[in-house]
């Protein structure tokens, strides 16, 4: 949803939302998840851990922090709902934390501004993101 929020906004075009903006995820930075993958490859094995924030994070704040990175000034559209999404979700990493040591460490806003980023200074590449499904 980032990518796809950052590059309509950039372009200038109209972001939609699915449903009324409160469906919830647990945002985790790609470089968080990349470092959780190594302490898990020479951690123990067979361990089997969430990766999170434990933080709720909604579509509109999603929304709303794409736009202030971007300088976007625009209302989000609004969409019927997608059958079958999950309302809420938020994931306790605790167990990652006491077995590897890890937790997550770049926050909703410097990730979302380190997207926007990338994709401003890819802003001529192919339109990759638009085909993406948001979640």
């Amino acid at each position: 949803m980032v990518a796809i929020f950052s590059r309509q906004m950039l372009r200038g075009d109209q972001a939609t939302i699915f449903g009324d903006g409160k469906k919830t995820r647990d945002y985790v930075y790609v470089s968080d998840v990349v470092q959780a993958n190594l302490c898990a490859a020479y951690g123990p094995s067979g361990v089997v851990a969430n990766l999170g924030w434990g933080r709720e994070v909604s579509d509109l704040e999603v929304f709303e922090t794409v736009a202030v990175a971007t300088g976007y000034h625009r209302s989000p559209a609004y969409a019927p709902a997608r059958p079958g999404e999950i309302e809420r979700i938020s994931l306790d990493a605790g167990l990652a934390h006491e077995t590897w040591g890890w937790q997550p460490a770049v926050s909703l806003r410097d990730g979302v501004g380190l997207v926007v980023e990338h994709i401003r200074r890819n802003v001529r590449a192919p339109a990759r993101y638009d085909n993406v499904r948001q979640t």
